[in-house]
């Protein structure tokens, strides 16, 4: 609690935008927790008033329903909305379409969030993104020579220019079929296990979500990798 009483003292004296976010270590809501034993519903009117009397309110969110799990099997397992974004008045007033994201991620009881402040900013094509672990294998060399050496009649400057847009278009092509479409697998992956976390929970479920989990993880770690 004596966290909440510090977080009143800032929000009787706070007359700006002001947004809490993290891991609050709450639920106010019963349908935040979920367990496959007795239901829990878990009530805090202690924190409650003091989010009232602030004037903070849950921002929401997009993505997986629960944000930790205790990583148990069957009876023990329990899942729940710990973390999550509160503002105030004055924030929602001045960032009204912010956006709260659930981020998908192994190997943690807790799952990362996002707060994105001005989605419609983020609009517009995608950066091209050069893989390291294109240079490592050597067939990259002769895509790429093949594709430099393209013959082009213009100006120096034009050439130049056309002959990147040939390597960045063949790179591509190549990459497809020589290692994959690495961002489609994370995110087919992704949504599968968004999908089989909002499902009923059942141990079946629970051996699934690890399994994905577990591919899921793999193909993280060679995005991050890979950029």
């Amino acid at each position: 609690m004596e966290q909440w009483k510090y977080i009143r003292e800032i929000g009787a004296r706070a007359n700006l935008p002001w947004v809490i976010i993290g891991d609050l270590n709450i639920t106010m809501h019963a349908h935040e927790r979920y367990t496959f034993s007795t239901p829990t519903t878990l009530e805090y009117p202690e924190i409650q008033s003091i989010i009232d009397n602030v004037d903070l309110s849950d921002l929401g969110y997009i993505g997986n329903n629960f944000t930790w799990n205790n990583r148990q099997s069957g009876n023990d397992c329990i899942y729940a909305r710990l973390d999550m974004a509160l503002g105030n008045g004055h924030w929602l007033t001045h960032y009204g379409s912010s956006i709260v994201h659930h981020i998908d991620a192994i190997c943690s009881d807790h799952i990362p969030i996002i707060l994105e402040t001005n989605p419609m900013s983020n609009q517009g094509s995608k950066p091209y993104r050069y893989f390291k672990c294109w240079r490592i294998d050597p067939s990259v060399r002769e895509v790429i020579n093949n594709a430099y050496s393209k013959d082009v009649r213009s100006s120096s400057p034009y050439k130049l220019a056309n002959r990147l847009r040939f390597v960045e278009h063949d790179i591509k092509l190549w990459n497809i079929q020589h290692f994959g479409n690495i961002d489609h697998k994370v995110k087919t992956l992704s949504n599968q296990l968004n999908d089989l976390t909002n499902l009923h929970h059942s141990s079946e479920n629970v051996e699934l979500i690890k399994q994905v989990e577990f591919d899921l993880a793999h193909w993280q770690k060679v995005q991050e990798d890979f950029c």
